[in-house]
C-alpha cells in the first residue's frame, strides 16, 4: 500500500514539475513590432497638410503634427506574471486650427492578417474604420462577417473615382450595426492615406488635396 502510494505522489510531482517546466516555457515575452512595411501603410509625415471637403462642402485643412511610437503591454503569464507580449504602435494624428482632427494607428503583429485604423473629424460612430493589409503590405479583401446585425467587409479596387480625382490600389470598408442602426463606409490608400469616410449615407468628408512637406 505504501508502494502504490509512493507511486502517486512521485506521478503527482512529476505533473507538477511539467506544468512548471511548460509555463516556463511559455513565460517568454513574445515582442511584435512594426515592420518598415508596416509604417509604410501611412504616407503622413510631420509637416504635411492635408485638405479635406467636409459634409458642408467646405474645406478643412489639418496638417501632420504627431507621431506617437510607444509599446504596448498585453496580459501576463498566470504562472510567472510576466507579459505574454509587448506590441509596437504607431499613431500619426493631423490636426486643424479649429480643432478637427484625424489620426491613424497601425500595430505591430504575428499575424498575416494586420489591421491599419482611423478615427477622426465628426464621426460618431460605434463602428470601427479601417482597412486590412498583410505582411507584404497588399490589402485584404474579405467578408469576416456578414448577418442581420453586423456587417464587416473588406473590399480592394484598382481604381476609383472620389471628389473628382482617381486613386489606384484603394481599400474601401463597409460596415454596418443594425442594432444602433449605424452604417460606415471607408476609403483609404497607401500613397494619400484616408480618401473618404461615411456615415449612415451622409459624408462626412472627402479628400481634396495632400501637400507633402517633404520628398517621399
Amino acid at each position: 500500500m505504501k508502494t502504490i502510494c509512493w507511486n502517486i505522489q512521485i506521478i503527482l510531482l512529476s505533473l507538477v514539475l511539467m506544468s512548471l517546466v511548460c509555463a516556463c516555457s511559455l513565460a517568454k515575452t513574445k515582442y511584435y513590432s512594426l515592420s518598415g512595411i508596416d509604417k509604410s501603410m501611412i504616407p503622413y509625415q510631420i509637416g504635411d497638410t492635408v485638405r479635406y471637403v467636409d459634409d458642408k462642402g467646405d474645406l478643412v485643412t489639418l496638417v501632420a503634427s504627431e507621431i506617437q511610437e510607444e509599446w504596448v503591454p498585453g496580459e501576463e503569464n498566470e504562472f510567472t506574471g510576466k507579459l505574454h507580449d509587448v506590441t509596437e504602435y504607431r499613431r500619426v494624428f493631423l490636426r486643424s486650427e479649429q480643432g478637427a482632427s484625424l489620426f491613424i494607428q497601425i500595430e505591430g503583429g504575428g499575424e498575416p492578417r494586420r489591421s491599419l485604423r482611423a478615427v477622426g473629424l465628426n464621426s460618431r460612430s460605434t463602428l470601427i474604420y479601417r482597412v486590412l493589409y498583410d505582411s507584404k503590405g497588399d490589402f485584404v479583401e474579405v467578408v469576416t462577417w456578414d448577418n442581420d446585425v453586423f456587417a464587416h467587409k473588406y473590399y480592394v479596387y484598382d481604381k476609383i473615382w472620389l471628389n473628382n480625382h482617381v486613386y489606384h490600389d484603394v481599400a474601401m470598408y463597409y460596415g454596418r450595426h443594425s442594432q444602433y442602426k449605424d452604417t460606415i463606409q471607408f476609403y483609404y490608400n497607401k500613397s494619400h492615406g484616408v480618401l473618404q469616410m461615411t456615415e449612415n449615407g451622409k459624408t462626412l468628408f472627402t479628400l481634396d488635396t495632400v501637400i507633402f512637406a517633404g520628398a517621399r
